[in-house]
């Protein structure tokens, strides 16, 4: 463990004089080392892989029922920032999709909160996307409809 960490320092002492040279400025203040896992852009990294920040799935948790077509909106515009850790996110918004049509009278239905609460409750078990790795065979899973595609 003790090399891993020399090479991680010498590694980045070498990056710093590149940037040096190049007359690249890093902020140290905004510099993170050693760290476990990094928030960034919505999502936590780590050596496991990608996954969704908890702070961004709670937010998602805690909105309350959308009551016009531009809450809609900012709902399904918000899970779908995390749509590559979601399997068939298209059919299941799609009832949410729908009411923000233009010329669409706004009319929640028992179809528009059973995708409501589904899309809460499969957000908050996403699993944590790893990192590809060539060894290792490869699953694609595609989805496709009348009303979407997608693939994990």
């Amino acid at each position: 463990m003790e090399e891993a960490l020399w090479d991680h320092k010498a590694k980045l002492e070498n990056l710093r004089e590149r940037c040096k040279r190049k007359s690249i400025i890093l902020n140290e203040s905004k510099t993170l080392e050693q760290k476990e896992a990094v928030e960034f852009m919505g999502h936590v990294i780590s050596a496991q892989g990608i996954k969704p920040d908890p702070k961004k799935v709670q937010a998602i948790v805690d909105m309350d029922r959308p009551t016009n077509a531009q809450q809609v909106r900012r709902f399904c515009g918000m899970v779908q920032y995390l749509s590559k850790f979601l399997s068939n996110l298209s059919a299941i918004s799609h009832p949410l999709r729908e009411l923000t049509k233009k010329e669409t009278d706004f009319d929640w239905n028992e179809e528009c909160e059973v995708a409501f609460r589904k899309l809460k409750e499969i957000i908050t078990t996403t699993p944590v996307l790893g990192f590809y790795n060539a060894a290792k065979s490869l699953e694609i899973q595609v989805d496709s409809s009348q009303d979407g595609l997608g693939a994990v």
